[in-house]
């Protein structure tokens, strides 16, 4: 078992690795305090446990938000994370599996007709930073978009798509070949479908798209 405690309850595992180093990441629920635990593993070594972030229960908690990490090109560990209405990150080094600083990305307004599943994802390109999630602050769920470079960790948050006008969620990244892609999903309004002269939408299901997008060098300056 990566985890080496019994009552931690672990969920929504991820991975990362770099050289002979793997990395494990969750949502842990011992002491009965919601924590974020990652485990470090050399080889065949006993994982090294460490609490990267740990806050006392309360109503809005998210339970249910995937995580993710990842390792710059120097093997600094950086986590991201979704603490009820806060978009979190985490920076730690691979040396003692510790974790230096925890910084609130953004503060976020879940949809209230989706599911939580809508925290953070990560990539890392060169010496830059990229984060995608969903913010219902609008009234409308939007997937936003920050980056930053690793020296300062200070963002720039926009649109990942500020020209459309529909419902968007559950993007993720990855960051190959120099470049930096998003996906992620796209579903019309009501509004979008009354026609003139018809005072209520028909009553079909929702037309939901995957959509598509390389972020563009001028946005990861």
């Amino acid at each position: 078992s990566i985890n080496q405690s019994l009552d931690a309850c672990p969920n929504f595992t991820s991975l990362a690795a770099w050289l002979d180093q793997r990395v494990y990441c969750w949502l842990d629920r011992r002491e009965q305090k919601r924590q974020l635990f990652t485990a470090l593993m050399r080889g065949p070594e006993v994982p090294l446990e460490s609490a990267a972030f740990s806050a006392e229960a309360k109503e809005r908690a998210c339970q249910c938000c995937p995580t993710v990490i990842a390792f710059d090109s120097k093997g600094q560990l950086v986590v991201a994370f979704r603490d009820a209405d806060r978009i979190m990150l985490v920076r730690g080094q691979t040396d003692t599996g510790s974790f230096e600083s925890v910084v609130q990305v953004a503060e976020v307004i879940s949809p209230a007709d989706r599911c939580g599943h809508e925290g953070p994802s990560l990539a890392i390109d060169g010496d830059h930073l990229h984060l995608t999630w969903t913010d219902a602050k609008s009234g409308v769920p939007r997937v936003q978009y920050a980056s930053a470079n690793l020296e300062n960790s200070k963002f720039e948050i926009l649109e990942l798509d500020p020209t459309s006008k529909s419902k968007q969620g559950n993007c993720r990244l990855k960051a190959a070949g120099g470049q930096v892609h998003a996906v992620w999903e796209a579903e019309q309004l009501a509004e979008e479908f009354i026609s003139i002269g018809q005072a209520d939408p028909p009553d079909l299901p929702p037309v939901r798209s995957i959509m598509y997008a390389q972020i563009a060098p001028a946005s990861r300056k």
